[in-house]
C-alpha cells in the first residue's frame, strides 16, 4: 500500500506514525513546503525573546523519520492531485502515485485588505522561516505595532517586550480574544497585559498603513495614528484550500470531512487546519494532532468515528498566561462556578452542566487547567465534589483523559 501526505505538520505526523503501527510494510511518503521536520507553531512566538532558537521548536528529529521508515521529503511543494491516475505532481515535475491520500496542508495568514500592508516592514508570521528571517530586524526598534489581538498577536506581543520596543497592539473587536474570554475574562485580561506594559487598543479597525517605502504610522479608523518602527499583521489563518478546490472537493471554511475523516472523493482524507468536521473547524495543535491520528488509523483499515474534539486553547502570554476549553456558555443558561481575584489579576470560571464540567476559562492562575479538561473529556461526575468545587480543589478529577475510539 503507498500512503501519501501532503503537509508535514502535526497532522500530517500523526497520520504517518498511526499508518506505521498499522501497516508496517507500508510506503509512506509525506511532502512538505519547508525545510524543516515537524515543528512546534504553538512556540513559535518564542523565538521573537531570543530565549529559544530554531532547533528548540523542532518536535521530531530526522532520525524518528528514518526510524519508522516514514520517507520526508521537504521544500517540495504538491501542485496538483489526479485522482483518476491516483497520482500527484510536485513542484519539481514529479509524479509519484498513491492509494489513500492525506490533505494536511493546514492554514495560510490571512491579510485583510489594508492599504500599505505591502510595505517593505510590515510582516505576517505564518512559517518558521517567516520568524527567522524577520526576527533581527525587530531588533533596536522604538514601536512595534501588532495588528490583530488574537493567541497569535498577545504571544507576539508579550514575546517582543523583550526587544525593549513600545508594543501596541491593535484589535478590532471590542475586547479581547472574545471566542475564549467572557467579558470579565477579557477585562482581566487587558489589566494584566497593561501591568505587563503592552499597549491595548481595542475596538479599532485599522484605515491604513502609511509610509514611503517603510510603514512610518498605523492610522486607525477613528482618526488616532500610531508611529511605528515595524508592523506585524496577526489576523489569524485561514484554510490552505488550493489542491481542495482544484479537485472540487466540497468544502465551505474548510475541505469537508466525514466521521472518518474522508472528503467527497473516495481515498483522499483530509486532517488538521485544513479540514471542517460537522460544521466545526478548530485552528488548533491539539485537534489537529487528533484528526491526524484518526485519519492515519482509517487510511490504513481501521473503522473508527472521530466524535469531534474538546475546543481548548492556551494562550502564552507569560504574565497573562489565558486557558480556554469546552462550553462557556455565552446565552448564560448554565451554572457557573467562579474565582475572581481582582488584586491579584486572577479570574477562573466553569461551566457545569448538570453534574458535568463542559467548560472552563482561566486567567492569571492555571494551575487547574489540566484537570478541568479532563473532566471536560471524561465527562468527569462532578456531583459528590460540590463543595470541593466551592473551594476550587480538583484534586478528585483523573489523572488521565479516557481516549476515545
Amino acid at each position: 500500500m503507498r500512503y501519501v501526505i501532503v503537509g508535514g505538520g502535526v497532522a500530517g505526523t500523526a497520520a504517518a506514525e498511526n499508518i506505521r503501527k498499522r501497516d508496517p510494510e507500508a510506503s509512506i511518503t509525506i511532502f512538505t513546503d519547508e525545510p524543516y521536520t515537524l515543528w512546534s507553531k504553538i512556540r513559535l512566538p518564542e523565538l521573537f525573546s531570543g530565549s529559544v532558537g530554531p532547533k528548540d521548536l523542532l518536535v521530531r528529529k530526522p532520525q524518528w523519520y528514518e526510524r519508522r521508515k516514514i520517507h520526508l521529503r521537504t521544500e517540495l511543494t504538491v501542485n496538483a492531485v489526479d485522482p483518476g491516475t491516483r497520482t500527484i505532481t510536485t513542484s519539481k515535475g514529479e509524479e509519484v502515485p498513491y492509494d489513500r491520500l492525506l490533505l494536511a496542508t493546514g492554514g495560510t495568514a490571512y491579510v485583510p485588505p489594508i492599504p500599505g500592508a505591502d510595505l517593505e516592514n510590515v510582516f505576517t508570521v505564518r512559517k518558521l522561516e517567516d520568524a527567522i528571517r524577520i526576527h533581527g530586524q525587530l531588533k533596536n526598534l522604538g514601536n512595534i505595532v501588532i495588528i490583530g489581538g488574537g493567541t497569535l498577536g498577545l504571544e507576539l506581543a508579550r514575546n517582543l517586550l523583550e526587544t525593549e520596543a513600545d508594543i501596541h497592539v491593535v484589535e478590532s473587536h471590542e475586547r479581547l480574544l472574545p471566542k475564549l474570554t467572557d467579558p470579565a475574562g477579557s477585562e482581566m485580561l487587558h489589566l494584566r497585559l497593561t501591568h505587563l506594559g503592552i499597549n491595548v487598543h481595542h475596538d479599532c479597525d485599522t484605515e491604513e498603513i502609511v509610509g514611503e517605502g517603510r510603514a512610518r504610522e498605523v492610522v486607525i479608523k477613528d482618526g488616532r495614528t500610531l508611529s511605528c518602527d515595524a508592523v506585524i499583521i496577526a489576523t489569524g489563518m485561514r484554510a490552505n484550500k488550493t489542491l481542495g478546490e482544484a479537485l472540487g472537493l466540497e468544502m465551505e471554511r474548510g475541505i469537508i470531512v466525514d466521521d472518518h475523516m474522508m472528503t467527497s472523493i473516495p481515498d483522499i482524507y483530509a486532517a488538521g487546519d485544513v479540514c471542517e468536521h460537522r460544521r466545526v473547524k478548530y485552528g488548533a495543535w491539539r485537534a489537529a494532532e487528533e484528526q491526524g491520528a484518526y485519519a492515519g488509523a482509517n487510511m490504513a483499515g481501521e473503522d473508527l468515528v472521530y466524535e469531534g474534539t474538546v475546543p481548548s486553547k492556551y494562550v502564552r502570554v507569560s504574565g497573562a498566561d489565558v486557558f480556554s476549553a469546552g462550553n462557556l456558555d455565552w446565552r448564560g443558561d448554565l451554572m457557573s462556578k467562579m474565582h475572581v481575584e481582582w488584586e491579584n489579576m486572577v479570574y477562573k470560571r466553569l461551566v457545569l452542566d448538570g453534574c458535568q464540567i463542559v467548560g472552563a476559562i482561566m486567567i492569571g492562575d492555571l494551575r487547574d487547567a489540566q484537570r478541568a479538561l479532563r473532566a471536560i473529556d471524561n465527562g468527569t461526575d462532578v456531583c459528590p465534589y460540590m463543595e470541593d468545587l466551592r473551594t476550587w480543589d480538583l484534586s478528585f478529577v483523573p489523572k488521565t483523559v479516557t481516549q476515545k475510539g
